[in-house]
């Protein structure tokens, strides 16, 4: 049976617009995990000397099995406990957290929501995640300005299922000794000058980020919730506008899996599954660093000739 992140929070405002939010993620998780979400003035700071995980604003404490993970979105604007072993969170924020709507879900909540799907299994990768027209299941790993999401975007709309561009979770696979990644749906997010090259109008204007955002059914594809990754890919943006692709092993793709999960450094508790699960991605997948130029733009079946 799937689960869905469940939602209580007392403000009506809050209600509406974290419902609404995970509601679109259709995020599936194997157990129930819960938010209560309350407004109000923070609780007085207390000592604590554990290192501090930085999340952008969002500072993250965390250590043994016995102790609280608590977050803390500064200044003075939210506040984040879970309790050891325990799959709800509890959240409170100001009335000045409010007044920052895309900060206070895609910065602090959607941190309190991966740290807390650990619990159910599931593990943070910043990656996009495809299928390709041959059925296979593909991660592209990354981080901002390696020409991930225009590439999403670009082969999206010719022809390849889509998951995500951006947060995605590793988990058990469906089959024996397999890792598959699970998408966390949300809108494609474009700049203007990543966008038009592609030719595809409409989306929805991200004011916050600066951005232009599409559904994958926008774009003209299928949204894939769950993919096997048969190919891994690293991407950087090329230098002379020719798209390549070079093989790499499995030791050197699991070290650049890991910058792009830090999580994996949290919660010794959990932090074993979270290795073995990128281990495994990294065995069962054929592993690439990928060049992508704008020759993409005209052939995007070139991506496929690249790894035959």
């Amino acid at each position: 049976m799937v689960h869905e992140v469940t939602l209580r929070a007392s403000n009506p405002t809050v209600q509406s617009l974290v419902g609404a939010w995970l509601a679109e993620s259709r995020l599936a998780i194997p157990r129930s995990v819960a938010l209560v979400i309350d407004v109000a003035p923070l609780p007085e700071p207390v000592e604590d000397s554990r290192a501090v995980f930085q999340a952008g604003r969002v500072a993250i404490r965390t250590r043994g099995v016995t102790e609280n993970a608590v977050l803390d979105w500064g200044p003075g604007l939210g506040h984040a406990v879970i309790e050891p072993g325990s799959t709800k969170a509890r959240v409170t924020v100001t009335e000045a957290a409010l007044a920052r709507p895309n900060e206070f879900l895609r910065s602090f909540v959607l941190n309190v929501c991966i740290l807390l799907v650990r619990r159910v299994g599931l593990h943070h990768v910043h990656g996009a995640t495809l299928r390709d027209p041959l059925d296979r299941g593909w991660l592209l790993v990354g981080t901002s300005g390696s020409g991930k999401s225009t590439t999403t975007a670009l082969l999206a709309r010719h022809g390849w299922g889509m998951g995500t561009d951006d947060c995605a979770f590793l988990v058990t696979g469906s089959r024996p000794s397999t890792t598959d990644v699970v998408a966390w749906r949300e809108r494609l997010a474009l700049r203007d000058d990543a966008h038009t090259p592609f030719d595809h109008d409409g989306g929805t204007p991200l004011a916050a980020r600066g951005k232009t955002g599409w559904f994958a059914e926008e774009l003209g594809a299928t949204w894939v919730p769950r993919v096997t990754p048969a190919v891994v890919g690293f991407t950087s943006v090329s230098a002379n506008g020719r798209s390549s692709a070079t093989s790499i092993r499995a030791s050197d793709a699991l070290s650049r899996v890991m910058q792009c999960s830090p999580w994996v450094a949290l919660e010794a508790d959990v932090a074993d599954e979270h290795l073995g699960l990128m281990a495994q991605l990294v065995e069962q997948a054929q592993c690439f660093r990928f060049e992508l130029g704008r020759d993409l733009f005209s052939r995007p079946e070139l991506l496929l000739e690249l790894i035959e």
